[in-house]
């Protein structure tokens, strides 16, 4: 087997190149994975930008991905040399307090593949057999490389009270927002209300049967009430990480809604506690996956898979990731982009 390997490499803040890296060999417990998708997320962004209190360069970014087993590093393994895998990319500690009352996916010192490990933005990539899952049969490997923000999403609705016949609003219609969308709709929401500013995004969320708000002519608020016979939402999903959401979220909510705080803020944004307060509303923060959501997420990907190919904006060779990364970066007419080593 080849030693050397193509990688994208995040360098330094702005700035990420391809290059010739030694191929990780697989040690005690570990398997390598050869890369098919590596999808390109929001906290790559973050990455690149130098903002992640965490990754520090050079370091191989991104941690969506599916691909094959070429290499175990141990006899005795339920995962095989051929299998069609896809990653759950967290590295928990087993032994903090989180950890050991079985929320390993809160550990007190995750760690994620892209992010304090080598990722999947490379030909191959080295990972714990026990975050490895194999594919079922018909599942196809570019689908597979959404499992990880599929599972997001499934977590989200998870923790929530989302109950049948609920009415729900979400703010941010990005690929989590999106999906957080989708699994309220199997989760038996009766009317799902997406807002957001982006156009080509609100005409997907259309696309999709969503009630949309333009948010950028309209009162989120006031047209979530109209839609709601002037009650509110009964669960709010803020994930659109931005000062006018976390405004706008308590506001729209019902009286003893459900607010479920998804979007990453990179400072602290105004929230009007005492509405809150008046209201009774419920907060609740919603991280990453339990496996039982990536599991979850793994049997959904087929009878999704119209749905899931649609959030497909973009397909890009890995020597394109710089260009990948800008288009996320700059919000147009992209939602989900795929790279091919």
């Amino acid at each position: 087997m080849q030693k050397k390997m193509e990688a994208a490499v995040y360098v330094d803040k702005g700035k990420v190149v391809i290059r010739e890296v030694p191929i990780l060999q697989p040690g005690q417990g570990e398997a390598l994975i050869k890369v098919e998708y590596a999808g390109i997320c929001g906290t790559d962004l973050t990455i690149v930008s130098g903002n992640h209190p965490r990754a520090k360069p050079p370091l191989i970014i991104g941690h969506e991905l599916s691909g094959e087993v070429v290499e175990i590093g141990e006899e005795k393994a339920e995962i095989k040399v051929g299998d069609k895998v896809t990653v759950r990319p967290l590295l928990s500690c087993g032994k903090c307090y989180a950890c050991q009352m079985g929320w390993d996916h809160v550990c007190q010192y995750l760690r994620l593949l892209g992010i304090d490990v080598d990722g999947a933005f490379a030909e191959y990539v080295k990972a714990p057999l026990e975050t490895i899952h194999k594919l079922p049969e018909g599942v196809s490997l570019d689908l597979a490389a959404l499992t990880e923000p599929l599972a997001v999403a499934q977590h989200i609705i998870t923790v929530s009270n989302l109950k049948i016949g609920d009415k729900v609003a979400v703010i941010g219609a990005g690929p989590i927002g999106m999906l957080v969308a989708l699994m309220a709709k199997r989760g038996g929401a009766s009317k799902i209300i997406v807002s957001e500013v982006n156009e080509y995004r609100l005409e997907l969320a259309g696309h999709f049967g969503f009630t949309i708000i333009d948010a950028s002519r309209i009162d989120p608020v006031s047209r979530v009430f109209e839609l709601t016979n002037g009650i509110g939402a009964d669960v709010v999903y803020e994930v659109s990480g931005t000062a006018s959401g976390t405004l706008q979220m308590v506001d729209m909510v019902k009286i003893r809604g459900e607010i479920i705080l998804v979007g990453v803020h990179e400072k602290p944004d105004p929230t009007n506690f005492t509405r809150a307060t008046f209201k009774e509303v419920v907060f609740r923060g919603s991280r990453v996956y339990t496996k039982i959501d990536y599991s979850r997420a793994i049997e959904l990907l087929i009878p999704e898979r119209d749905n899931l190919r649609s959030l497909i904006s973009h397909r890009f060779g890995l020597e394109k990731a710089s260009k990948g990364l800008d288009l996320v970066r700059q919000r147009g007419k992209a939602m989900k982009i795929l790279l091919k080593p």
